[in-house]
């Protein structure tokens, strides 16, 4: 604990980052005079739960506001000003100006240090421009509760969801298991193009099963407006798409037009330039979340990674420094995961492509096994690859299909990467075996005997 007295500590944004930075500068430094602010009215939601609620495998949506300001304010003595747009930050006054939306009036507020947690926004297709009424994007609690009122107070049957990254497989599984007839268009050849081939087949073949319409390859479409809504997608000069409502899931970037009007360093990612104490280009401003840059730990190179977690490590570490602690991030090994229908989809580090630009002598193995005994009728075949350095075996990178199993699968890959363990030494680990929850001969041994055998 430090004591620097009277301080203010301003955080800009909510969600995870902001809540999390302005928590643990309060607990740094208790003097301290932290603040928070966030334009919604929402300051800390359970966002990637989203695709849950819309299913309905979470009933209310209450569920997922983790706090009011009155409950921050509450439980971790932060005072929070939310619906409030900040409009600029004067770096040589240390000051931000703010609209203070329910009073629509001008403020000023003097900082001390100040912590930027704007997050990301949805990228947007420029085609579709204007405020048409069934379109939407699933990003925020906000834009949940836009999609669901238009669900319940329109007549919809068909979807079109464009974007077959995480979020568009996700929103269609739970727009599948609610009945509605989901087309999912994708510029690129496979759902999930950013695992490898095999895995994105597999993914293709479910949504097939699951009577979900997949088009690739759609750079272009063309449409019909009727009534402020689009009504038709036209995707090729032969076909189209009828859709009663439309779902924009083409990915996110920084959102950092505050700092870039400030002149702070801005990465090419678009992702603000931050050290390993999570400090910006200004000595007084720090940064976390989903609009910074982090170095990726194989590379070694700026990197982007929009996940929670990292979010939330980000914001720790960022309001302790700010509040006048020592603390370092370094470094991120990319470890992702989806659940899509009974599948658990992982990938952790660079993908084949990523692996390639960057020039790596590498090798690879891959395998296929049950995830339990053959006397169990639930048991389901798993699927696993693996990517190291041929001269030394350091680890590149992995994927896995299977049950839930496999993100420990992943989480163990990631611990190997981080601590320099090469995929050698997979035949070393002691993994559990009980019938009705794993094989015998664990899927990643199988992977360590390929290895050595080579």
């Amino acid at each position: 604990m430090v004591n620097i007295n009277g301080q203010n500590i301003i955080i800009v944004g909510g969600n995870v980052a902001g809540p999390s930075a302005a928590a643990k500068a309060k607990r740094t430094n208790p003097s301290s005079n932290v603040i928070l602010f966030e334009e919604d009215i929402f300051i800390s939601t359970a966002s990637c739960q989203l695709p849950y609620l819309l299913s309905g495998e979470i009933e209310q949506h209450d569920d997922l506001i983790l706090y009011s300001a009155e409950s921050f304010l509450n439980e971790k003595n932060v005072i929070v000003k939310n619906n409030t747009i900040i409009k600029e930050i004067n770096r040589r006054k240390r000051e931000i100006y703010y609209l203070d939306k329910e009073n629509d009036c001008q403020k000023i507020q003097k900082y001390d240090k100040l912590i930027l947690c704007t997050g990301s926004t949805s990228k947007k297709i420029g085609l579709i421009t204007g405020n048409l009424k069934n379109v939407f994007y699933l990003k925020t609690f906000k834009s949940f509760l836009s999609i669901n009122n238009y669900l319940k107070t329109n007549y919809v049957k068909n979807i079109s969801i464009i974007g077959a990254g995480y979020i568009g497989l996700e929103v269609a599984e739970a727009l599948n298991k609610r009945n509605y007839s989901v087309n999912l268009l994708e510029k690129r050849d496979f759902p999930l193009s950013e695992f490898d081939e095999t895995a994105s087949k597999i993914v293709l073949e479910q949504l097939a099963e699951k009577g979900i319409s997949f088009y690739s390859n759609i750079e272009n479409f063309h449409f019909d407006i009727e009534e402020n809504c689009i009504k038709n997608l036209r995707i090729s000069n032969q076909e189209s798409l009828h859709t009663d409502l439309i779902l924009i899931a083409i990915g996110i970037e920084p959102n950092n037009i505050l700092a870039t009007s400030s002149k702070l360093e801005i990465g090419k990612s678009g992702g603000l330039k931050v050290d390993k104490k999570m400090c910006t280009s200004d000595t007084r401003i720090f940064a976390a979340g989903d609009n910074v840059e982090i170095t990726n730990f194989i590379t070694n190179k700026p990197d982007y990674f929009p996940f929670a977690s990292i979010a939330h490590d980000c914001g720790h570490v960022a309001g302790a420094n700010a509040a006048g602690n020592n603390l370092s991030f370094t470094s991120v090994v990319k470890n992702v995961s989806l659940k899509l229908f009974d599948n658990c989809i992982v990938k952790v580090g660079l993908n084949q492509n990523e692996i390639m630009m960057y020039g790596y002598n590498f090798k690879m193995h891959d395998a296929v096994e049950y995830n339990k005994s053959k006397n169990f009728n639930d048991r389901k075949l798993c699927y696993a690859k693996i990517f190291y350095q041929r001269e030394n075996y350091k680890i590149l990178g992995a994927s896995f299909i299977g049950g839930d199993e496999v993100v420990g699968m992943g989480n163990l890959i990631s611990f190997m990467i981080k601590n320099n363990i090469g995929a050698n030494k997979l035949t070393n680990i002691n993994f559990s075996y009980t019938p009705k929850l794993s094989s015998m001969i664990n899927m990643l041994e199988i992977l360590g005997r390929k290895i050595l055998q080579n």
